[in-house]
């Protein structure tokens, strides 16, 4: 099995062609109102937030932001301590192969009606699917996660994909939070 290199990430499927089974009816309960510009954010906060991303929503973001030229010493200072902060690094098992997910405030939160500098096309799949479940949401616990979104647009190539990039990045996990996540392609790729 050759290495991966950030160049073959060409030959998957576009991130924004993986995320339109949950961007598409995102938009539309957006148009009708039902959307997240009343709100501050409080998903995207410790107090709600533990989203863990797979290595292709890794890589995705990855390049993204690459691309837009914010991969530096600012962003990886920012990874850190949200990674120190909310001790990402410190796992704790809860038995039959599972962990206990810590909750984080996502380094890329920006208070306000915006809430986050990630373009929808290269957002994890979770955060695209959290949303509102009326129109005009201002606090916490009016929104959910539309999981048959979510189930909805998993495919068995993709998770193929995810294992073999698990294993020519020599990734030790399947999902990991986005600041470590991102952390290790940073230190892999730069």
């Amino acid at each position: 099995m050759e290495k991966f290199s950030i160049g073959d990430v060409s030959k998957l499927p576009s991130p924004q062609q993986r995320r339109k089974a949950v961007l598409e009816p995102m938009k539309e309960q957006f148009a009708q109102g039902m959307n997240c510009k009343n709100c501050i954010g409080h998903c995207c906060t410790s107090l709600f937030n533990s989203m863990q991303v797979t290595p292709l929503e890794a890589i995705d973001l990855y390049i993204y932001l690459k691309n837009e030229n914010r991969i530096n010493e600012d962003l990886v200072t920012t990874l850190k301590d949200c990674v120190k902060t909310f001790r990402l690094d410190y796992v704790i098992s809860t038995g039959r192969n599972s962990t206990f997910r810590r909750s984080y405030t996502c380094p890329f939160y920006e208070p306000g009606a915006k809430g986050c500098s990630i373009d929808p096309q290269y957002k994890p799949y979770g955060c695209l699917a959290f949303n509102p479940l009326k129109v005009g949401v201002s606090e916490s616990g009016s929104c959910t996660s539309y999981i048959k979104l979510l189930e909805n647009r998993e495919s068995k190539s993709e998770d193929e994909i995810n294992e073999s990039l698990q294993v020519q990045l020599g990734l030790p996990w399947q999902k990991e939070s986005l600041p470590i996540a991102l952390l290790k392609l940073i230190e892999l790729f730069e």
